[in-house]
């Protein structure tokens, strides 16, 4: 026999009697039952809060669009299927730390046979244990109608469904509310009859605050709205954190708009003013128009990530070989589907 093959045949006896350390080691499972209640709890936490800092119930096309696709936001709940004990421990923490953004239902009577309001299946879905450890909110303000009839008062009764609640904090998000604005304000006699009625069908807590950074750029127009709010409510100023990312993406976008428009500029001169982007919240009110117009990956709350892929030279490369082709008489080119450009 060769001694090479004397060689292998001994390497292979001394591994088939070597004892396999690893795979023991890694077929133990760690004992993460065996931990202290408390450490358990506070894995839970961190492993179940909203990445976002809140959970939307409804599309960014507005709470009161039925039938639209929603997914809330990406919340890592896997490690409450691992096993019974551990989906007890966990239910409840996923309801308690989480802050959740949702919008009134209309009355059953205003809906379709077919018809279900965005945030109604969500809500009857949950655990009723689970329902009641919510203690934080934000609640969709919708704006009075000019005229208001008597379906313009008819929500469903919201004020025992969240018997934990501790802190509201009531927003508006005037994208999806474009019918109305400022000059088609009611009277404030019907201004305060609308929100004192909307009030007695909504969640009660024991503090609310209102977010009226989306009513900034025309304030003193929306005061006689504001003081029909704060007639109604007992309330403090507070921020939305739904808001504040909408304002967070509306700065991000339009850094970014600002960057690319240079780059343009750079390479085609004036000839660049035809290419310029809509705006964020141009974008937002095309989406609560034309549902087949999405921002980016709406129903996950995964907007910012655009914001990773952002590349102003490849955009205008693309846009070099685009006008290339059309140069020569080819259309030789593909268009980028979701492009925000």
């Amino acid at each position: 026999m060769p001694p090479s093959t004397r060689r292998l045949q001994r390497g292979t006896h001394l591994t088939e009697n070597q004892p396999d350390t690893t795979n023991t080691t890694l077929a133990k499972p760690f004992p993460f039952l065996e931990l202290p209640d408390t450490v358990r709890q506070r894995l839970y936490e961190l492993h179940l809060e909203a990445p976002r800092g809140f959970v939307r119930l409804f599309s960014k096309s507005g709470p009161t669009r039925v039938q639209s696709k929603v997914t809330p936001a990406k919340v890592k709940i896997n490690i409450m299927f691992t096993c019974r004990q551990i989906y007890q421990e966990a239910m409840p923490v996923l309801y308690r730390v989480n802050n959740f953004c949702i919008g009134p239902l209309p009355h059953a009577d205003l809906l379709q046979d077919h018809d279900i309001a965005q945030c109604d299946k969500w809500i009857r879905n949950m655990p009723v244990k689970g329902r009641n450890l919510i203690n934080k909110l934000e609640l969709w303000l919708p704006i009075p109608p000019l005229v208001l009839l008597d379906f313009d008062l008819r929500w469903r009764d919201m004020r025992e469904i969240f018997p934990g609640l501790k802190s509201l904090t009531l927003f508006f998000d005037l994208n999806n509310q474009l019918k109305s604005s400022w000059w088609s304000l009611p009277e404030p006699e019907e201004c305060e009859r609308y929100y004192q009625h909307f009030k007695s069908m909504m969640p009660q807590a024991r503090e609310t605050f209102v977010d009226l950074r989306m009513l900034r750029p025309s304030l003193v127009e929306w005061q006689p709205l504001i003081d029909s709010i704060n007639e109604v409510w007992d309330v403090s100023p507070g921020e939305s954190a739904f808001i504040t990312q909408d304002l967070h993406h509306a700065n991000k976008h339009a850094e970014q708009k600002r960057a690319l428009e240079k780059a343009l500029f750079e390479s085609f001169g004036v000839r660049a003013a035809g290419h310029r982007g809509l705006s964020y919240w141009q974008i937002r009110q095309n989406k609560a128009i034309n549902s087949d117009s999405p921002l980016t990956d709406d129903d996950t709350d995964d907007e910012y990530e655009c914001f990773d892929k952002f590349d102003a030279p490849k955009i205008v490369a693309r846009l070099e070989k685009k006008l290339e082709s059309l140069a020569h008489g080819s259309f030789d080119f593909e268009e980028e589907e979701g492009s925000w450009w």
